[in-house]
């Protein structure tokens, strides 16, 4: 585009208060302008074979096919879809790692807007003007019950069920994944996190951290800490990311 948006972007993952090791994985290329966030599953720590290979193959492939032709959206369509089969090779060439899986939630910002895509129950978040609205919604079971009625999403917060996913990168060849694109102004905030986030911490909660925290890298940290503090029952990651203001040529991304 002729012309884009200047953003600075941080991130953090932590093992919370309970697991003995943390499943997650993320991913942030500046250059790129790509954000991503994963959460394994998996015996024998597969789970964090599965998010890695995610984040790895994102990252790689990336660079890679930087400047084909192609939209964003679709161009991030296609890294998820590759390391989906990446995971997949995996699991077939090494039993170990048989059945692992992972989440995922990506973002690829180019000129004034970003292109997000996502499978599982990791979430993107806009926050702006004060106001915090998921763009991803939940591929779980308690998700589609909530959707179809049949629970109150106070209920989901409670229910048994709340781990068990509908869709997941590595589970099957064909994996449907959901891809939309947002325009973005100055004051944008954008934050993609797991589950370890928004199960410990409420939207008010997470939307007074934006608010309050200018610096994306003092954000990460208070709601890393506040998951913590909630109980930090499950592996908690953040990535967070603030629009600056407008600038040249594709955008430009600092700390």
């Amino acid at each position: 585009m002729a012309s884009g948006i200047e953003w600075s972007v941080a991130g953090k993952s932590d093992r919370g208060c309970v697991r003995r090791n943390n499943e997650d994985s993320l991913a942030i290329d500046r250059e790129l302008g790509l954000l991503a966030v994963a959460d394994g599953m998996g015996g024998h720590n597969s789970g964090e074979v599965a998010s890695r290979i995610a984040t790895r193959t994102l990252l790689k492939l990336g660079r890679s096919t930087s400047g084909q032709a192609g939209g964003p959206s679709r161009r991030l369509e296609g890294l998820v879809r590759a390391a989906n089969a990446a995971i997949l090779e995996k699991s077939r060439t090494s039993p170990r790692n048989k059945g692992m899986g992972t989440t995922l939630v990506a973002a690829l910002i180019e000129g004034t807007e970003a292109a997000v895509a996502h499978v599982g129950d990791s979430r993107f978040y806009l926050f702006r003007g004060g106001a915090l609205r998921a763009l991803t919604e939940d591929h779980s079971l308690v998700a589609e019950q909530v959707k179809s009625g049949l629970i109150t999403p106070e209920e989901a917060e409670r229910s048994d069920m709340r781990n068990i996913l509908l869709r997941a990168l590595g589970t099957e060849a064909d994996v449907r994944v959901d891809v939309r694109s947002q325009a973005l102004i100055p004051g944008d905030v954008l934050l993609l996190c797991t589950d370890g986030l928004n199960r410990m911490v409420s939207d008010g909660g997470i939307a007074r951290a934006l608010q309050e925290s200018a610096d994306p890298r003092a954000c990460c940290e208070r709601l890393v800490r506040e998951a913590r503090e909630a109980g930090g029952r499950d592996n908690v990651t953040v990535v967070v990311a603030r629009i600056i203001g407008r600038g040249s040529g594709e955008g430009r991304a600092r700390r």
